[in-house]
């Protein structure tokens, strides 16, 4: 079923309705004026391939960024991305608010602020009163993959060993942010949604201690492209 991403609660529902139906906000013609987060809607397209028969995910961004990923029976991930200017730091405020819907959904009170750049904060999220510093990074180490992108279509087969690798990656370059004990880590998995499922995670926990106690973060989040596709890695 194709959904779409309200560009202004950041709720995802079905493409049919043209207004969201937590905040009222109409897509199409926005009737009642509900203000606009600057966030404008990300399309997503998820089910079995009908050729293949494998589950994949299929996320276009506003910025042109398009990815389609696909999760084979041996757990291995096939990504394909083009146009990665949606990826990385511009992708930032997409990533923030899609935690703190999340977040809200898990029923806490959430709020992303402005992060502090010159001391390398992404941004603020407060979390039920108490106010944490957000890092928020890419799960790849490989850079190659984007700057292919870049001018084209990058394809790669990701075994679920290297995407437990890919996910480590991410938290060994952040590490260092965790000492404060101040801060949840955000790992961007939106273009490669299916990074964010339950059997990836729990091959992680089995190799790995949890980033909590590892490195002392607050929490580490994996950021699919909507709320429902956010896992906590620990």
């Amino acid at each position: 079923m194709k959904r779409v991403v309200c560009p202004s609660c950041n709720l995802e529902h079905g493409e049919a309705a043209s207004r969201c139906p937590h905040c009222r906000y109409d897509r199409i013609g926005n009737p009642e004026g509900v203000s606009l987060r600057g966030l404008a809607s990300s399309v997503i397209v998820e089910g079995p391939d009908p050729i293949s028969g494998r589950v994949t995910m299929t996320v276009a961004d506003p910025s042109g960024s398009r990815s389609v990923s696909s999760i084979s029976e041996d757990g291995s991930v096939t990504l394909s991305v083009s146009q990665e200017g949606g990826i990385g730091r511009p992708a930032e405020d997409r990533v923030a608010h899609t935690l703190e819907e999340r977040l809200k959904r898990d029923g806490h009170r959430a709020h992303v602020r402005p992060g502090d750049d010159a001391r390398g904060v992404d941004r603020r999220l407060v979390v039920d009163d108490n106010t944490f510093e957000l890092q928020i990074t890419i799960a790849t180490k490989d850079g190659k993959l984007w700057a292919r992108a870049k001018e084209s279509t990058a394809s790669v087969v990701i075994a679920k060993a290297e995407a437990v690798s890919w996910i480590r990656e991410a938290l060994l370059a952040k590490r260092v942010t965790g000492r404060n004990g101040n801060t949840v880590l955000a790992i961007d998995v939106r273009h490669g949604g299916l990074f964010a499922i339950p059997s990836l995670v729990s091959e992680y926990r089995a190799v790995h201690d949890s980033p909590v106690s590892e490195f002392g973060f607050v929490s580490v989040w994996l950021v699919g492209p909507a709320a429902k596709d956010c896992l906590q890695l620990g």
